[in-house]
């Protein structure tokens, strides 16, 4: 069994982390400078990244442990139309926070599964986004330094105007938008990661951070300015430790050439001829990640494409068989900011959850906000 196979073992049930545009590179051993896609037998068509991952990280500023004056202090949401009740699965944790000693407003959170929203006060929803993050037993530098990222995202998001894909609710439970939930059998660590962080968040420019984090990456992480909208620089491209003896690093997706021909029923794809022909013209990213990939004479992007076939990172090596493709993937989840399995490595090697913060965000800083 692989090192870390129990500790990660229920991130696969915990983390559906759909792939975008930007993702994981292909090898955790030596800077990826090329992903092949074998279209046949005898031919691979390989293609190099347009401009090649630096393998090295600057040094970044050290934290600046700052002090705000009680911003910024997200206003109370209105309730939605639907159920506004606490979920049932939520119940455990709102009494032991409550016992804790948290008290504050209360938010909607959007849960794109149910279709619907209830009400979480913010350390009850860190509680529950610390918990999908990581299985119990995590280092808890590595814990700290997720609630602390988590935290940011949710002053971000419930700072900024309410998004479309809320709902017109405070937050959702889309890990790439805002942090998907779980609710953890022991609830003591997150709690305590949750208490001892208590108010700390990142601050980039004065204001709280998008810090984004995702399970698993491979040599490289991404960075927002290459997979769209505009360039954010505490999301750029660092180099990664090695990941691979991490459940769910490595994923396998076999399909039929009839199997895969149905993820593309929607759209008007030519699949004459041997299906070793219909992969063609693939492109990558400055991050050495899948950009767009041409499949029957459409061009497609990398999150169309890894959605549709159901991966896990936009890092895939596609190999022909007999009878179809297998899809192997390596990484799992977004790519942006802090990759948690090499989260979970740093602070086993000592590192704090400062510097843990400092690698992966570079030019934010550390602040506190009081609740009134």
């Amino acid at each position: 069994m692989k090192k870390y196979a129990a500790f990660f073992a229920l991130i696969l049930a915990w983390t559906a982390c759909l792939p975008t545009v930007s993702e994981l590179t292909l090898n955790s051993k030596s800077a990826a400078t090329s992903i092949s896609v074998q279209v046949n037998s005898q031919e691979t068509l390989s293609a190099a990244s347009e401009t090649e991952a630096s393998t090295s990280c600057e040094e970044s500023t050290p934290y600046e442990e700052s002090q705000d004056s009680g911003e910024p202090s997200p206003e109370h949401s209105e309730a939605p139309d639907w159920e506004t009740t606490l979920s049932a699965k939520a119940e455990g944790i709102t009494k032991a926070v409550e016992e804790m000693g948290f008290e504050g407003k209360q938010y909607t959170v959007y849960d794109k599964v149910e279709n619907r929203a209830f009400f979480l006060r913010e350390e009850e929803y860190l509680v529950m986004a610390l918990a999908h993050a990581f299985p119990n037993g995590a280092p808890s530098e590595a814990m700290k330094a997720q609630a602390i990222a988590l935290r940011s995202v949710f002053l971000y998001r419930t700072t900024e105007t309410t998004a479309p894909s809320h709902d017109g609710n405070s937050l959702c439970t889309d890990e790439n938008h805002c942090a998907a939930l779980a609710v953890p059998t022991d609830l003591k660590p997150y709690i305590k990661a949750v208490n001892d962080t208590a108010g700390k968040y990142l601050s980039y420019n004065g204001k709280p951070a998008l810090a984004l984090s995702h399970c698993s990456s491979c040599s490289f992480t991404s960075e927002q300015g290459v997979s769209g909208g505009n360039p954010t620089p505490y999301l750029s491209s660092v180099p990664v430790l090695d990941e691979s003896d991490f459940d769910d690093y490595k994923t396998v997706v076999r399909l039929t050439s009839e199997e895969f021909k149905k993820r593309f029923s929607q759209y008007d794809v030519n699949f004459d001829g041997n299906h070793g022909t219909w992969i063609n013209s693939i492109r990558f990213d400055s991050t050495n990640r899948l950009k767009t990939v041409e499949v029957g004479g459409l061009t497609f992007s990398a999150g169309t494409f890894c959605s549709l076939l159901n991966l896990e990172s936009a890092c895939p090596v596609i190999i022909t068989t007999a009878d179809g493709f297998t899809v192997t993937c390596y990484g799992k989840g977004s790519g942006l900011g802090m990759s948690r399995c090499s989260a979970v490595l740093m602070a086993e090697n000592g590192k704090s959850y400062g510097e843990i913060l400092r690698y992966f965000y570079p030019g934010t800083s550390i602040s506190f906000f009081y609740k009134s």
